[in-house]
């Protein structure tokens, strides 16, 4: 017989419902404040006892990196912040996005390159707007503030 586990049946049936809604073992843990051994014990005695179907363990990563992997596609970031941020380790999700997901890095550089364009016009615009201020100072014989290099 089996020794009774020191968790509650309501946190063990917690732990794989949010197993099931997408979580790793890793964030159910954390969640529920219990320990990633103990989360991994209860799936897998799961999946044992039941006949549905849980996400194999592949679609696990997928749904645990999906949102740091999302946040580098739209970000300037570099990607060891993101993983830093989503405590991913940098190498796994880099590995992850370099096999499943190559389209993401060139999403990144995009929106990256997107990003210094932007900031380039309004550097641009700035310019812009103190040599025409100058300009009409200028011709108008008035006091203008000097222009500056950059």
């Amino acid at each position: 017989m089996a020794r009774p586990s020191k968790y509650p049946e309501e946190i063990r049936k917690k732990a794989i419902e949010l197993y099931r809604g997408g979580l790793g073992y890793k964030a159910v843990a954390r969640e529920l404040g219990v320990s990633r051994d103990a989360v991994r014990a209860w799936i897998s005695n799961y999946r044992r006892r039941a006949s549905s179907e849980l996400p194999l363990e592949s679609d696990q990563k997928e749904n645990e990196y999906r949102t740091a992997r999302l946040e580098y596609e739209r970000s300037a970031a570099p990607l060891k912040d993101v993983a830093a941020k989503y405590g991913h380790n940098y190498n796994n999700l880099r590995n992850h996005i370099k096999n499943k997901h190559p389209e993401s890095e060139v999403m990144h550089n995009y929106n990256k390159y997107l990003r210094d364009l932007q900031g380039l016009v309004a550097r641009q615009a700035e310019d812009l707007q103190r040599f025409s201020d100058a300009l009409g100072a200028h011709i108008s014989g008035t006091s203008a503030p000097a222009l500056e290099e950059h």
